[in-house]
C-alpha cells in the first residue's frame, strides 16, 4: 500500500496479542541505592538491548519465550535475570561495586606497562 507523502499509518497493537511482553524497572547501585545512569540492559540471544535513562529506568519489549537479562554497568559485577515472559514484568536489579584488592591493582598496573 502506498501512502501520500505527508500521510502516516498508525499501527495499533491489538489488546489480545501475547506476542511479545515489556520487562521494565530500575538498574541501582546496591551499596547507595543511586539509580544507574546509563546501564546496559541487553538480551544476548535476541541481540537487543537498552540503556537506563537518566532516572536509572529502563523498558525492554521482547517476544513471549524464555529471556535471559544481563545487567552491566562500569564497576560493577554482572548480573543475570532469566525470565519465561507471560505478561508485562517489572524487575528491579541491584547492582554490586567491583571491589579491586591491591594484588588487582598491582597486576593491573604490570599489564599497562607491558602495552
Amino acid at each position: 500500500m502506498k501512502t501520500p507523502a505527508g500521510t502516516y499509518v498508525i499501527v495499533k497493537r491489538d489488546p489480545g496479542d501475547k506476542s511479545s511482553f515489556t520487562v521494565s524497572g530500575f538498574v541501582q547501585d546496591a551499596a547507595s541505592a543511586e539509580m544507574t545512569v546509563g546501564a546496559n540492559v541487553f538480551e544476548p540471544a535476541l541481540r537487543v538491548g537498552t540503556a537506563t535513562n537518566a532516572y536509572g529506568f529502563y523498558s525492554l519489549t521482547l517476544p513471549a519465550d524464555t529471556v535471559t537479562l544481563v545487567f552491566s554497568y562500569l564497576g560493577y559485577e554482572t548480573a543475570e535475570r532469566t525470565l519465561v515472559l507471560t505478561a508485562d514484568v517489572k524487575l528491579d536489579v541491584t547492582l554490586e561495586p567491583v571491589t579491586l584488592s591491591s594484588s588487582d591493582t598491582a597486576d593491573d598496573r604490570a599489564l599497562s606497562n607491558s602495552i
